[in-house]
């Protein structure tokens, strides 16, 4: 309610009872709420100063999820003021916002519990809360660490906990490639290590390698058929013309020295052998016509200039 504002401002006052602070610290400016006012007013009014708000007033993130997890988990000795969505709606932020938060803090509570041998262990926890944070919401392993129910994970815990104590992520956004790197031995190796923002340098070596074209290749597949399942996608000949030249140029280099029309050849005998009577059927009288016509005049050119062999292959 502002007591200990107050009584330090008296003794202040009291002390710079004359010079060019006199006077300063006489007054304050309060917010009155009515009497009536309950916990849920309370919260409510809380988020829109120090949560929704902007400015100086802002809580830092720690104590924003600290306030989020009081208020929908509750305290000892307090039960929860109001759910997640209620919270969410108060405060204009979607229950996603919400939930992360309280996930986090959960969290941090976790590692307060595991670094207890530490001079000031809220402290750490609050000052490495971004950290902690992007662990615990982290893809796949995430989940895991967060589950505090099922002791198959302490272990990992433990690491990551560890981790987060001998500073290997140098900033939040190492943690991101938490999943990358648990599923690397070598990289999870070094990061038990105890180095110091070597996490740091394993992000940069995994983001390098998950920008390059081989990897960009791989995940070509899984990106168009997720356009697809969303009903974004609006591809055309143009992109069908465009993918064709990357597999041109890749197969030049996977087969060089190998004509481009040999290998054109090679895939045209392997698609025929593939053919279905449902891909027979799906063939117009006009595709039949072109196809006869391109392959009598390829067979008089073959027995006209090709050697034996050339025949045979074709």
């Amino acid at each position: 309610e502002g007591n200990t504002r107050v009584a330090v401002l008296r003794e202040l006052d009291r002390k710079f009872h004359s010079g060019k602070f006199a006077g300063t610290f006489r007054r304050v400016t309060a917010k009155i709420v009515p009497q009536n006012f309950g916990d849920r007013e309370i919260a409510i009014l809380l988020a829109g100063i120090h949560v929704r708000g902007s400015g100086v007033r802002d809580w830092e993130r720690y104590v924003q999820a600290r306030f989020v997890f009081e208020t929908v988990v509750g305290r000892p000795g307090k039960p929860p003021i109001m759910n997640q969505t209620q919270l969410a709606e108060s405060m204009g932020k979607s229950e996603s916002w919400v939930t992360r938060l309280k996930h986090a803090y959960e969290f941090a509570l976790k590692f307060v519990e595991h670094s207890d041998s530490e001079e000031n262990p809220r402290k750490l926890a609050a000052d490495k809360f971004s950290v902690l944070e992007e662990i615990s919401k982290a893809r796949a392993i995430g989940p895991q660490l967060r589950d505090f129910d099922n002791a198959a994970h302490d272990g990992l815990r433990d690491e990551v906990f560890d981790m987060v104590l001998n500073n290997a992520f140098k900033e939040y956004r190492d943690a991101r490639f938490l999943k990358e790197f648990h599923d690397d031995p070598d990289l999870w190796h070094q990061l038990n290590s105890g180095e110091e923002h070597i996490a740091n340098k394993l992000a940069k070596q995994v983001e390098t390698k998950s920008s390059s074209p081989k990897a960009k290749i791989a995940g070509l597949p899984q990106l168009i058929k997720r356009s697809f399942d969303r009903g974004e996608a609006a591809f055309d000949d143009e992109d069908v013309s465009q993918l064709q030249q990357a597999i041109d140029l890749i197969e030049d280099q996977v087969h060089e020295g190998v004509q481009p029309y040999r290998l054109a050849i090679k895939k045209a005998a392997r698609t025929l052998n593939k053919a279905s009577r449902a891909d027979v059927l799906d063939l117009s009288d006009q595709d039949l016509k072109e196809f006869r016509e391109a392959h009598s005049y390829f067979i008089g050119l073959v027995e006209a200039h090709g050697s034996g062999n050339s025949g045979s292959d074709a």
